[in-house]
């Protein structure tokens, strides 16, 4: 995400980026994105890694992007910006081909938002 990124908030937004991009591939299989993330949960909040399709994302790495984007609460930001993700992939396989686009605009809306 960093070669993508051009501004501070871009490492988040590349993400999104990429999403679309593995959203759009026609070997796209929306069931096999959503398993790890339904098998993996830890309710202890520890570090949950997802591999969506070859986007590896931990909820660190998130806060990091949104650190990064300036977002004074970060940890909260990047469990947002997880939310994101997981309900684009949700969107992109029940049809919705712009889901990680619409993603990522909110994800734009929320590390612009100064009061974050």
């Amino acid at each position: 995400m960093e070669r993508r990124a051009d501004t501070r908030q871009d490492p988040a937004l590349a993400l999104f980026d990429a999403l679309d991009e593995l959203l759009r591939r026609p070997d796209f299989d929306g069931a096999s994105c959503l398993s790890p993330l339904h098998e993996t949960a830890d309710r202890d909040g520890g570090a949950h890694h997802r591999d969506l399709g070859g986007l590896v994302v931990s909820t660190e790495t998130l806060e990091d992007y949104a650190r990064q984007a300036g977002a004074p609460q970060p940890e909260e930001a990047g469990y947002q910006l997880q939310i994101l993700l997981m309900g684009a992939i949700v969107s992109a396989g029940r049809g919705d081909d712009q889901a990680a686009r619409r993603a990522r605009s909110l994800a734009e809306l929320l590390l612009a938002d100064p009061r974050r």
